[in-house]
């Protein structure tokens, strides 16, 4: 069964960008790029280099798979030239509706793209679980990690950094969370019901409760907005429980 990821884009100016990638693999991040039966528009292109100078004020992101309700949301963001992730974009499954506020408006520049990723929802303890977290200062960042049943992962970010080696000195303003399971994150009680941030000396910091991003919900997985200040030993962590 294929599945596809549309992005649905608005700009400043009042225009609009549709995005569409129908290949898209399991938990593999990959490039939404121009596209949408029937519109007068230049399909395959990058984000950025279509819509150069345009700045996108407003996003979200829909998963969708072929004969089924199985596809779910993990996370959809706007990805620099360099590689660093410049905001993260809402979403959720075939029903998710709406038009979210990005959390920073984002100016098209060559190289600039969208990236989205989705899972499989299934009765299972080895989920992708992922959070997008905006920074203070304008920046952000995508963690991520298959989870192992009973057993605490650390989520780490695009380029192998943790929660601290990643976001050190810096404050996380929001994030979304989100994990597919079909009966939550913590079923058999062995895990913890929210991916969660701690200190080296194992403070609690912050817990995310994670969206599942499927079809049960019209609505896109919410930012979580609470400020954390992170600091270089912090870690992000998922205990999922399936048996």
């Amino acid at each position: 069964m294929a599945t596809s990821i549309s992005v649905f884009v608005r700009f400043s100016d009042g225009t609009f960008g549709s995005f569409i990638n129908t290949g898209v693999s399991e938990g593999s991040a990959t490039e939404i790029t121009t596209g949408g039966t029937g519109l007068a528009q230049v399909s395959g292109g990058s984000a950025g280099d279509t819509f150069i100078t345009k700045v996108a004020t407003h996003a979200l992101a829909k998963v969708e798979t072929d004969d089924s309700n199985a596809g779910a949301f993990a996370n959809a963001y706007w990805l620099s030239p360099t590689g660093q992730v410049l905001g993260g974009i809402q979403g959720g499954g075939d029903h998710v509706s709406g038009l979210p506020a990005l959390k920073k408006p984002i100016k098209m520049a060559s190289g600039i793209k969208i990236f989205a990723t989705w899972d499989n929802v299934a009765d299972q303890a080895t989920s992708l679980a992922s959070v997008v977290a905006q920074y203070s200062d304008g920046t952000a960042d995508v963690f991520t990690a298959a989870a192992v049943n009973n057993t605490k992962t650390s989520m780490t970010n695009l380029q192998g950094a943790t929660w601290g080696e990643s976001g050190s000195g810096k404050t996380v303003v929001c994030a979304y969370a989100t994990y597919s399971s079909t009966y939550g994150i913590n079923e058999a009680d062995g895990g913890n019901s929210a991916l969660y941030v701690e200190s080296p000396e194992g403070q609690l910091k912050m817990m995310y409760p994670p969206c599942k991003g499927a079809a049960e919900s019209d609505n896109a997985c919410p930012w979580i907005e609470a400020p954390v200040k992170v600091n270089l030993y912090d870690t992000l962590s998922v205990m999922s429980s399936n048996s």
